[in-house]
């Protein structure tokens, strides 16, 4: 009988500790009013191990791997309303992957702008984006893929600032930006493997997407690839 009773214990605290780790797929879409497909929505969320997000591709879609519990999934996306949804993973089963219900994002009002009309001596005169904040997005390069998170200060038409990925690597950049055109270096500062790449990128026209491309080498060999940043704050 203490046999028996000690194997369902074992059973029990087995079958919890698999639990635990085991993880699923989750898949969704994002659509704006007018049921079209969003891209580029930040869709995130954590749970006591880590911190998981993606963005949207073209067409809307999403896909996260997460373990079997509860989640509160987020999704923003800049001049639209943040989104929240409640997912339970817990009494999944199967090896299916979790389909998530549609979510769609409103777009928040546009703010008018006061319009002045220049005087005949006047020249027109390009305003100058200011990249200050925080940059969230990826890199993906010969080498690989990996999600990086800049911290940015500009002073005219210079600006440096700090930079990690989740890959491991940090370091440091700094760089000229000139109406949406950028050019900057960055400086791989990781103990043992540092490095130095150039690059250069473009603004989106309401200046919160930064598409770059970036080559040069550290302890991995040369690199050259291409990313996309997304401004947070």
């Amino acid at each position: 009988m203490k046999k028996l009773i000690w194997g369902i214990l074992f059973i029990f605290v087995l079958f919890t500790q698999v639990n635990a780790y085991a993880s699923i797929e989750i898949v969704g879409y994002v659509y704006d009013e007018n049921n079209e497909p969003l891209d580029n929505v930040k869709v995130s969320t954590s749970d006591n191990y880590k911190v998981y997000k993606t963005y949207t591709s073209s067409i809307g879609f999403y896909s996260l791997y997460l373990r079997l519990q509860k989640y509160t999934l987020k999704y923003e996306k800049s001049g639209y309303q943040n989104q929240t949804k409640e997912i339970d993973l817990t009494t999944v089963s199967g090896y299916y992957a979790y389909q998530v219900e549609r979510v769609t994002l409103v777009k928040l009002p546009s703010t008018p702008t006061p319009s002045s009309t220049p005087t005949p001596s006047s020249t027109p005169t390009q305003t100058q984006i200011d990249i200050t904040g925080t940059w969230e997005g990826y890199f993906k390069s010969n080498l690989g893929y990996t999600e990086v998170t800049m911290e940015i200060e500009q002073d005219n038409g210079t600006f440096s600032g700090s930079l990690e990925a989740t890959s491991g690597g940090y370091g440091s950049l700094s760089g000229k930006i000139s109406g949406k055109s950028l050019k900057f270096s960055v400086y791989s500062e990781a103990e043992d493997c540092t490095g130095t790449f150039t690059g250069k990128g473009k603004l989106s026209r309401n200046g919160n997407i930064i598409s770059f491309s970036l080559s040069g080498s550290d302890c991995e060999g040369k690199q050259r690839g291409s990313g996309k940043m997304y401004f947070q704050e």
